[in-house]
């Protein structure tokens, strides 16, 4: 092989060589610290006469729900503002990645935590790095929201099931109700002057009274008619 053969297949090889490389470099830019994609937060609060959502709407893939959400009566769920969400950043302790929401010790936070909260359409948005997220429901009393959603983790890219690729905007629909509204009877108003009725023993003690009081009147009538009697 002559010279100018083994140079032309040297730099054939290292020309292969960059592009390979070029292309590794070019994918962990794309999935990594610098990737980034869209948390969409919808919120729907359950109707008083409802127990649970329609079981078709219980599962978070990360895609977007098209349809009307709806209660497991078929009834149409109303967005609910003014609800708070926690979204803290976690690493796992483990190689594995695997991470156990009821074990403290299987991840560790990175950096505060950020706080959003639903608008009158219910949504609350963030945009987020690849990695590891606890997105945690907060309680609020304002909107009589006592007990949370369930904290969900998400880890970020979520891969598209319907086409390949990654989700560049991700939903969930976290599952919570609000405590029914406690409704106060109002007592009625009664005209001054005037006993309020309060059964059957009051009417009989008023006919009594009554009874007495008009004995008490005729006596006297008859005892004045006495006295100009004997005048």
């Amino acid at each position: 092989m002559s010279i100018i053969k083994k140079q032309y297949l040297i730099f054939s090889l290292l020309l292969v060589l960059s592009v390979l490389l070029g292309t590794t470099v070019k994918a962990d830019g794309q999935l990594g610290s610098t990737h980034t994609q869209d948390l969409v937060i919808v919120k729907y609060g359950l109707n008083k006469n409802s127990n649970s959502f329609s079981e078709s709407q219980t599962t978070n893939t990360g895609e977007k729900i098209n349809n009307i959400p709806i209660d497991n009566n078929g009834n149409q769920l109303k967005p609910l503002a003014g609800v708070q969400y926690s979204i803290q950043k976690i690493e796992p302790t483990d190689d594995g990645n695997k991470v156990n929401l009821s074990n403290g010790s299987t991840y560790w936070k990175v950096g505060s935590s950020q706080t959003i909260v639903t608008g009158a359409d219910g949504v609350a948005s963030l945009v987020l790095s690849d990695g590891f997220y606890i997105v945690s429901e907060l309680a609020n009393k304002s909107i009589r929201l006592t007990t949370p959603a369930t904290p969900v983790l998400l880890r970020t890219p979520v891969v598209n099931e319907m086409n390949n690729g990654y989700l560049d905007t991700v939903y969930i629909y976290p599952k919570s109700s609000i405590d029914p509204v406690k409704v106060t009877p109002v007592p009625k108003k009664t005209r001054p002057g005037v006993l309020p009725k309060t059964g059957d023993q009051l009417n009989f003690d008023l006919t009594i009274v009554g009874l007495v009081a008009l004995l008490i009147a005729l006596s006297l009538m008859v005892v004045k008619v006495r006295k100009r009697g004997k005048k």
